[in-house]
Protein backbone atom coordinates (compact mmCIF):
# COMPACT_ATOMS: atom_id res chain seq x y z
CA UNK A 1 0.00 0.00 0.00
CA UNK A 2 2.89 2.32 0.74
CA UNK A 3 4.12 1.74 -2.79
CA UNK A 4 0.88 3.09 -4.25
CA UNK A 5 1.02 6.17 -2.02
CA UNK A 6 4.63 6.77 -3.00
CA UNK A 7 4.01 6.59 -6.77
CA UNK A 8 0.45 7.96 -6.82
CA UNK A 9 1.22 10.91 -9.10
CA UNK A 10 3.19 8.77 -11.56
CA UNK A 11 0.31 6.27 -11.72
CA UNK A 12 -2.27 8.98 -12.37
CA UNK A 13 -0.14 10.62 -15.10
CA UNK A 14 0.56 7.25 -16.76
CA UNK A 15 -3.12 6.34 -16.61
CA UNK A 16 -4.09 9.73 -18.07
CA UNK A 17 -1.63 9.40 -20.94
CA UNK A 18 -2.80 5.87 -21.68
CA UNK A 19 -6.38 7.13 -21.92
CA UNK A 20 -5.43 9.12 -25.00
CA UNK A 21 -2.60 7.07 -26.49
CA UNK A 22 -3.60 3.44 -25.89
CA UNK A 23 -6.87 3.06 -23.92
CA UNK A 24 -6.49 -0.72 -23.65
CA UNK A 25 -3.49 -0.20 -21.35
CA UNK A 26 -5.80 1.47 -18.80
CA UNK A 27 -7.44 -1.87 -18.12
CA UNK A 28 -4.02 -3.46 -17.66
CA UNK A 29 -3.01 -0.73 -15.19
CA UNK A 30 -6.26 -1.11 -13.25
CA UNK A 31 -5.86 -4.89 -13.14
CA UNK A 32 -2.31 -4.61 -11.85
CA UNK A 33 -3.37 -2.13 -9.15
CA UNK A 34 -6.29 -4.27 -8.00
CA UNK A 35 -4.09 -7.38 -7.95
CA UNK A 36 -1.39 -5.56 -5.96
CA UNK A 37 -3.89 -4.30 -3.38
CA UNK A 38 -5.39 -7.77 -3.04
CA UNK A 39 -2.03 -9.51 -2.65
CA UNK A 40 -0.84 -6.87 -0.16
CA UNK A 41 -3.98 -7.36 1.95
CA UNK A 42 -3.62 -11.16 1.93
CA UNK A 43 0.09 -10.96 2.84
CA UNK A 44 -0.70 -8.54 5.67
CA UNK A 45 -3.41 -10.83 7.04
CA UNK A 46 -1.10 -13.86 6.86
CA UNK A 47 1.69 -11.93 8.59
CA UNK A 48 -0.52 -10.55 11.36
CA UNK A 49 -2.13 -13.94 11.98
CA UNK A 50 1.33 -15.44 12.56
CA UNK A 51 3.18 -12.63 14.36
CA UNK A 52 0.35 -10.38 15.55
CA UNK A 53 -0.15 -9.74 19.24
CA UNK A 54 -3.66 -10.24 20.57
CA UNK A 55 -5.05 -7.51 22.79
CA UNK A 56 -8.42 -6.11 23.75
CA UNK A 57 -9.16 -2.55 22.74
CA UNK A 58 -12.05 -0.18 23.29
CA UNK A 59 -13.93 1.62 20.56
CA UNK A 60 -13.40 5.31 21.29
CA UNK A 61 -15.34 6.82 18.40
CA UNK A 62 -16.46 6.29 14.84
CA UNK A 63 -14.90 8.46 12.14
CA UNK A 64 -16.65 9.19 8.86
CA UNK A 65 -14.84 9.31 5.54
CA UNK A 66 -15.72 11.61 2.65
CA UNK A 67 -18.58 9.30 1.57
CA UNK A 68 -20.05 9.06 5.08
CA UNK A 69 -18.97 5.49 5.84
CA UNK A 70 -18.01 5.10 9.49
CA UNK A 71 -14.89 3.31 10.72
CA UNK A 72 -14.17 2.62 14.39
CA UNK A 73 -11.29 4.32 16.15
CA UNK A 74 -9.91 1.76 18.60
CA UNK A 75 -7.75 2.52 21.61
CA UNK A 76 -5.57 -0.19 23.13
CA UNK A 77 -2.44 -0.65 25.20
CA UNK A 78 0.55 -2.45 23.71
CA UNK A 79 2.66 -4.93 25.64
CA UNK A 80 5.23 -2.18 26.24
CA UNK A 81 2.55 0.05 27.81
CA UNK A 82 2.06 2.50 24.94
CA UNK A 83 -1.50 3.71 24.40
CA UNK A 84 -2.38 3.60 20.70
CA UNK A 85 -5.45 4.93 18.88
CA UNK A 86 -5.85 3.52 15.39
CA UNK A 87 -8.37 2.51 12.76
CA UNK A 88 -8.34 -1.08 11.47
CA UNK A 89 -6.33 -1.54 8.27
CA UNK A 90 -9.02 -3.76 6.75
CA UNK A 91 -12.61 -2.85 7.62
CA UNK A 92 -15.80 -3.50 5.66
CA UNK A 93 -18.48 -0.85 5.79
CA UNK A 94 -21.91 -0.79 4.17
CA UNK A 95 -24.18 2.02 3.07
CA UNK A 96 -26.19 1.40 6.22
CA UNK A 97 -23.28 2.81 8.24
CA UNK A 98 -24.05 6.22 6.73
CA UNK A 99 -27.37 6.24 8.57
CA UNK A 100 -26.47 4.58 11.88
CA UNK A 101 -24.87 6.47 14.73
CA UNK A 102 -23.15 3.50 16.47
CA UNK A 103 -23.27 5.34 19.82
CA UNK A 104 -24.17 2.11 21.63
CA UNK A 105 -20.87 0.53 20.47
CA UNK A 106 -18.63 3.25 21.93
CA UNK A 107 -16.54 2.08 24.93
CA UNK A 108 -17.25 -1.56 24.02
CA UNK A 109 -14.33 -4.00 24.17
CA UNK A 110 -13.19 -5.52 20.89
CA UNK A 111 -10.49 -8.19 20.34
CA UNK A 112 -7.71 -7.04 18.01
CA UNK A 113 -4.39 -8.16 16.59
CA UNK A 114 -1.65 -5.59 16.11
CA UNK A 115 1.60 -5.71 14.22
CA UNK A 116 4.53 -5.62 16.70
CA UNK A 117 6.68 -3.74 14.17
CA UNK A 118 4.03 -1.05 13.61
CA UNK A 119 1.36 -1.01 16.36
CA UNK A 120 -0.87 1.35 14.34
CA UNK A 121 -1.59 -1.51 11.94
CA UNK A 122 -4.43 -3.38 13.58
CA UNK A 123 -7.21 -5.71 12.51
CA UNK A 124 -10.10 -7.41 14.22
CA UNK A 125 -9.27 -10.80 15.64
CA UNK A 126 -12.55 -12.33 14.51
Amino acid sequence: MELIKKYRIALVVTFGLCLFIKPALCFLILGILISYIGFAAVLFLKKISKTGIARTGNIVAYESDSDGHKTPLIEFTTITGDIIKAKPIIYASTDLSKLRSYTNFINQPVPILYDPENPKKICSEK
